[in-house]
């Protein structure tokens, strides 16, 4: 991997912004404004991939049999967690443009398209091609530099705060112009695999219908049962139900991106890890070790529409093993194995007590919190 502190692609126009909008993004003290345009035409976006896995089938040849789900999960975050880095693309989304805090670096505009760039003595820049995130936390840019490699902008922007911070994974650089660095072969693979159905067989730009976490990022590709469908003999090649598999499994499925075990194992920097890494989390707890191979994430979970808000809705679902109306039972409802009852409140107050919202990001300066999955007794509320 390597840092780029001045990109090999000339911006061509920069928007400069007044001082307002820089104090509003950067604080007071940044009131410089971007380069003034270049006269240099910006050079054409990379080519959309054509070739994808030929038993993908994309999200609409799935709503001719599922259209209540198709229809739950078209406008999730998931769904919607890539999109293109273009005015268009961002709508509302799209950051002010200005310069990032303590940093000779910025965002820019031009013709509707983004750019990362500098204040160096040219007005140099780089073309911006993906939004990786769907504004729920953070969002994270990218561009496609070739087949085997993406550029991974060293600033993300988090829309609920208005504000710029370091990327995840590039704390150590310290530089004035540093806008990111280069992802090449598997890594670059990973940086979008998270993000779509599929990249192709490199790190190519995903075609539209496959960007964002689709039917098939879950459910695998749907190629053959859609062609069986249609030729009216489904029954020899349905697909398998996730809900039929074991929580451990289950758990590994959605882990592939929201991490195990043993993804974060050898990880160093472990602030809340149990809370970004919900899986992990999960799989730490009691409650799952003791759940029969029960508990899993589709426990409190539909994964056709975004997370639920009500904390009703999860202490229903922990109220079905530690209910203590159920307390002589051998399993609990829905035939999960039983638990013991809270002492202090057997009926309310299981989330806030025993998976305290926690800060995702040290620092707290963009109020990114998620629930602790590391479900278990918090006598001090100790991060772990």
């Amino acid at each position: 991997m390597s840092g780029r502190s001045v990109p090999s692609i000339a911006l061509t126009a920069l928007i400069a912004v007044s001082s307002c909008v820089l104090i509003a993004v950067a604080g007071c003290e940044f009131k410089r404004e971007l380069p003034s345009p270049s006269p240099t035409p910006p050079p054409a976006a990379p080519p959309t991939a054509t070739k994808t896995v030929s038993k993908l089938v994309g999200n609409k040849a799935c709503a001719e049999c599922h259209s209540r789900e198709f229809n739950e999960h078209r406008l999730t975050r998931h769904a919607t967690t890539m999109r293109p880095a273009t005015r268009v693309g961002m709508g509302t989304l799209t950051p002010a443009t200005g310069l990032f805090p303590g940093s000779d670096c910025g965002f820019a505009e031009s013709d509707g398209k983004l750019y990362v760039a500098t204040t160096a003595k040219t007005a140099n820049g780089m073309e911006l091609n993906l939004a990786l995130g769907s504004g729920k936390t953070g969002i994270t840019f990218i561009s496609v530099i070739d087949p085997q490699t993406v550029f991974e902008m060293g600033s993300s922007y988090f829309p609920k705060a208005k504000r710029w911070r370091v990327t995840p994974g590039h704390e150590d650089h310290v530089e004035a112009n540093y806008m990111g660095q280069d992802l090449s072969g598997e890594p670059a693979r990973k940086c979008i695999q998270c993000h779509a159905v599929t990249t192709g067989e490199v790190a190519e730009i995903p075609s539209p219908e496959f960007q964002g976490v689709g039917c098939e990022s879950c459910h695998g590709p749907g190629g053959v049962h859609v062609a069986a469908v249609r030729a009216g003999i489904a029954s020899n090649s349905r697909m398998e139900k996730l809900g039929s598999l074991g929580a451990e499994k289950l758990s590994s499925v959605c882990g592939v991106c929201h991490r195990t075990a043993s993804d974060v194992r050898n990880t160093v920097k472990t602030f809340a890890l149990t809370a970004k890494h919900q899986p992990y989390g999960l799989m730490q707890s009691e409650c799952f070790k003791n759940s029969g191979n029960s508990l899993s994430c589709l426990t409190c979970h539909n994964p056709h529409t975004d997370a639920n808000q009500d904390t009703k809705h999860y202490e229903a679902a922990c109220l079905r093993c530690h209910d203590p109306a159920s307390r002589n039972s051998t399993l609990g409802v829905g035939g999960f194995v039983h638990g013991k009852s809270c002492k202090v409140n057997p009926r309310s107050g299981c989330i806030s007590c025993h998976m305290p919202k926690r800060e995702i990001l040290s620092g707290g300066d963009v109020g990114v919190t998620m629930a602790d999955h590391y479900i278990r007794v918090n006598k001090a509320n100790v991060q772990r």
